[in-house]
């Protein structure tokens, strides 16, 4: 499959309301406790995202224009002080690639064009979360070279 991987744009909205809405219901899957089945952005909140230069937004296209895949990321910059030292980074908010197109490489190149973007923007590394459960992305984070620096841990009361 042909991919280009590209910053969003807003006429990509349509096509990535679905995907969200897959990542929501993947999630609420997982964790219903903690994730509603409700897509995190409408598109007011779509377009405030990428007019955020903090903020950005990548998307895998294929070669008939379909949006496939997409990766929400924020740039964060700490500040040394008393505890921390300066660092600055790209966190991974959101990474989906659409069901039906898994298992090609898509994940990878979205990740690999995640990591030239930070390269070129001078931060350290990449971030990201993922819900312990979710053994198929744990694997393939990492297999992408990612390893676990802390962990959250939960009580149910």
């Amino acid at each position: 499959m042909q991919i280009r991987i590209r910053p969003a744009e807003p006429r990509d909205w349509p096509q990535e309301r679905e995907l969200l809405r897959q990542m929501a219901q993947l999630h609420n899957g997982l964790r219903p406790d903690l994730y509603t089945p409700a897509p995190k952005l409408e598109a007011e909140d779509y377009a405030a995202v990428l007019a955020d230069q903090e903020k950005p937004v990548f998307v895998a296209e294929s070669a008939d224009g379909s949006i496939v895949g997409h990766c929400y990321c924020v740039i964060y910059r700490q500040e040394r002080h008393h505890t921390k030292e300066a660092r600055s980074w790209l966190y991974i908010d959101d990474l989906c690639v659409r069901e039906d197109c898994r298992g090609v490489g898509i994940g990878r190149k979205l990740i690999d064009y995640a990591k030239c973007f930070a390269c070129g923007e001078g931060l350290a590394h990449l971030e990201l979360k993922v819900t312990e459960s979710n053994a198929a992305s744990v694997a393939f984070y990492e297999a992408m070279g990612f390893c676990t620096q802390q962990r959250i841990m939960e009580m149910d009361l």
